[in-house]
């Protein structure tokens, strides 16, 4: 099995892509990445300029909202867990979202990525949640 290049790396060693499209988000995931000492984090609003970064410096890490316009972070893991999308296609990807209604994120899970699990985003729920991230 192929590990990811965030295997074994140090939480404060991570490049961390953080793609969001509220500002106050990206800022509290910004703040909570700091509060676990991650030195690189990486902040976009859209899929596609974070696309555009990532394509010629992949991160170690994507952590991505479910809901955005006009790509959805749904749309954006289906679009890179493709072998031609190497190396990315091997970056574990955290998908957040403020909407945690089981029809939005329940069904979906072969897509690259692991099945939902309910976590808090800020707090200390957060870093077992970035522990926990399964590689594809």
């Amino acid at each position: 099995m192929r590990h990811s290049a965030a295997y074994q790396v140090p939480l404060e060693s991570l490049d961390v892509v953080v793609v969001e499209d509220s500002k106050q988000m990206q800022t509290i995931i910004r703040s909570v990445l700091g509060a676990m000492r991650v030195q690189r984090v990486r902040t976009f609003d859209s899929a596609e300029k974070a696309l555009q970064a990532m394509l010629s410096e992949p991160p170690h890490l994507i952590i991505i909202d479910w809901r955005m316009e006009p790509i959805t972070g749904y749309q954006f893991l289906r679009s890179i867990r493709h072998r031609q999308m190497a190396p990315l296609c091997f970056v574990p990807v955290l998908m957040i979202t403020a909407h945690g209604i089981r029809s939005l994120v329940g069904g979906k899970g072969s897509e690259g990525r692991s099945p939902p699990r309910a976590r808090q985003v800020a707090g200390a729920g957060f870093p077992a949640s970035a522990h926990g991230v399964d590689h594809p």
